[in-house]
């Protein structure tokens, strides 16, 4: 270390000039050409080894063999580009083994021998890019072959892409085969149905029973329900035995899988029923082999693992949606499906004539219209007043429609000088709640205005307007017990002197008596708003009225429904306690509550009254509401 340091002190001075001089010349060489070795990082380790001649000779040196040590990195890099490319060639390889357009076969090897085939199967639907939908999978009797059969190439490819993944730190092998499966079943089993179906189908009901037929022997053959080829055999054999068949009972089967059963359609047109209880049926998806059969009105589920998917609502909804003539499931009937009430001969698809203003009775109009005089008149002078119309619990979506890219880019630069440059909606996109846009779950939540205070802090950051009240359209009824408001129409933006079209849906209820809304003489309150500003558009229906907002007569007028009688006034009610109810009356308690701010023992009375019916509850109410005869105590 002495040595190398007089060493160095003695040369110190011919190393500043070295280094001067090899600066300078690297930066003539810049000016006149990069050096070939630029793109790699070797290039960068030259000009490191330079400047350490300017600043000691071991540096100098050191400098040189990181500029060596740039070439092998460059060199590397070199390697691993050709790495990538025989993947990528290997990959395209496989990809052209992918022959058809549906039923692809994989085989997956690699695995512990005895692995859990069904263990395997959700492991790579968690890995796989692709939402895998198999159709059929099985294992070799050691397990350590699984295959795996699906109708869709990309769902293959996504499968390949899985090559080499590590399961139980085993690498994983994915292949693409070639898809022998015979779409024949042995002579054997084909008897063996034969004789099963005319000894277990009752003519009289016309109900096929094979519970539990895969637990039957046959000698050597398994008889598996999930084996495609097996259930289409089973359903030529039913053609030929029982065409009329309109029950089948197939519990206690195992069954995981439902392609094998889209068969049923184009063999069996008579079936009403099916009965899949305690099989293995874990994806919603399953069901969608059965879709086609356009007369099921009777399907049992109770017993798969599907039926603890979410709650019971969810359960249901997935079902029902799939199956629109089902009137029965899990033997419980199922309430109809909500649906446009159009004569089926209809079949245009031109968008009807605008209609006139449509309010469900003269209370529903005069509520409607007195609510929105104030709201509109408030909205356009004095905004920070609208608090009184929004409660704590109350919610407000803002959302605009955004022009299209060639008109942002090609639009009218006229319109674009008069706004400043800024885009047409730029001063309502930051409240934006635009779903289509929006994918990300924090976001929508975060573009939710919730709470009075929230909700007045957006509509003060909009722009100042001036609606154009002589040419709104109004809708104005009942829905679960609100009133619910849709507005569609025009206001004058001030500050950039455009007109814009909007819709508004609220929905509104009776502010508690004695409240700080009630003393501001807000009447009704918003409890939830949806708000969509969109460009200006001057379509009107020919004949119709655009409803005039003015002054109802009278203030107070009742909302009436015909659902139901009214109740006597509201009396002084004994205290009874909630918990003594059955979970379904809580459930109704809690529910008209949460709609009329009623105290507890006195949304108990109301429904007691109204044999328990919440819709006649809720007419009710707002019957006692308008005529003021529900006492200031008992909203809460």
């Amino acid at each position: 270390f002495t040595i190398s340091k007089n060493i160095t002190s003695e040369t110190n001075g011919a190393h500043l000039r070295m280094g001067r001089d090899t600066r300078n010349s690297r930066g003539q060489r810049q000016g006149v050409k990069q050096s070939p070795f630029q793109n790699n990082r070797g290039g960068g380790g030259g000009g490191g080894g330079n400047r350490g001649g300017g600043r000691g000779g071991g540096r100098g040196s050191r400098g040189d063999r990181h500029q060596g040590g740039g070439s092998n990195r460059g060199n590397n890099n070199n390697r691993n580009n050709n790495n990538n490319n025989n993947k990528k060639q290997n990959y395209k390889g496989k990809n052209n083994q992918l022959q058809g357009e549906s039923d692809f076969k994989l085989m997956v090897t690699g695995q512990k021998s005895g692995c859990d085939l069904d263990h395997l199967e959700r492991f790579l639907r968690t890995k796989s890019s692709a939402d895998l939908h198999v159709s059929e999978a099985y294992s070799d009797d050691s397990g350590k072959k699984a295959f795996f059969i699906v109708d869709d190439k990309l769902e293959a490819l996504a499968l390949l892409k899985l090559n080499g993944l590590r399961y139980f730190n085993e690498k994983l092998s994915v292949k693409p085969v070639k898809n022998t499966t015979s779409h024949t079943i042995p002579p054997e089993l084909t008897d063996f149905f034969t004789r099963y179906v005319d000894s277990h189908y009752e003519r009289a009901t016309r109900q096929l029973n094979l519970h539990g037929v895969v637990h039957q022997s046959i000698g050597s053959i398994r008889i598996d329900l999930n084996n495609v080829a097996v259930v289409k055999g089973l359903c030529i054999v039913l053609k030929q035995m029982a065409p009329d068949v309109s029950t089948i009972i197939l519990s206690g089967n195992e069954i995981k899988r439902l392609a094998g059963f889209q068969a049923l359609s184009s063999h069996l047109r008579h079936i009403r029923g099916i009965s899949l209880e305690n099989n293995k049926i874990q994806d919603f998806r399953e069901l969608d082999h059965l879709r086609d059969l356009k007369h099921l009105r009777d399907l049992v589920l109770t017993g798969n693992p599907i039926c603890a998917k979410g709650d019971s609502a969810n359960y249901r909804s997935e079902v029902g949606q799939r199956f629109p003539t089902l009137r029965f499931l899990d033997l419980q009937p199922i309430p109809p499906v909500i649906s446009f009430d159009l004569p089926e001969h209809i079949t245009s698809t031109s968008i009807p004539d605008l209609k006139e203003n449509f309010f469900q009775d003269a209370s529903c109009r005069d509520h409607a219209q007195a609510f929105l005089n104030k709201y509109f008149e408030l909205f356009d002078s004095r905004r920070d007043a609208l608090l009184g119309a929004y409660s704590e619990q109350s919610l407000l979506s803002v959302s605009c429609s955004s022009k299209g890219k060639q008109q942002r880019t090609q639009g009218n630069n006229t319109d674009r000088k008069q706004s400043g440059g800024k885009d047409e909606f730029e001063d309502y996109l930051h409240f934006s709640r635009n779903l289509v846009h929006i994918k990300r779950l924090d976001t929508r939540v975060d573009t939710l205005a919730t709470g009075h205070v929230q909700i007045l802090h957006v509509l003060l950051s909009l722009p100042k307007t001036k609606h154009q009240l002589e040419s709104v359209k109004i809708d104005a009824f009942l829905a679960t017990g609100v009133l619910c408001v849709c507005v569609h129409g025009q206001f004058w933006e001030l500050d950039r002197k455009v007109n814009r079209s909007f819709d508004r849906v609220l929905l509104l209820k009776p502010v508690a008596p004695g409240s700080k809304a009630a003393a501001e003489g807000w009447n009704l309150q918003v409890i939830n708003e949806q708000f969509h500003i969109r460009p200006y558009t001057n379509y009107t229906a020919s004949g119709s009225r655009s409803a005039q907002l003015h002054s109802p007569v009278g203030s107070r007028v009742a909302v009436t429904s015909a659902v139901g009688a009214p109740p006597p006034a509201f009396a002084t009610v004994a205290g009874q306690s909630l918990s003594a109810l059955g979970s379904d009356a809580q459930g109704l308690v809690d529910k008209l509550k949460m709609v009329t701010d009623l105290r507890e023992q006195y949304a108990i009375q109301l429904l007691q009254e109204n044999q328990w019916n919440y819709s006649s509850a809720v007419a009710a109410f707002y019957r006692l509401r308008g005529n003021n005869k529900i006492p200031p105590e008992a909203f809460r």
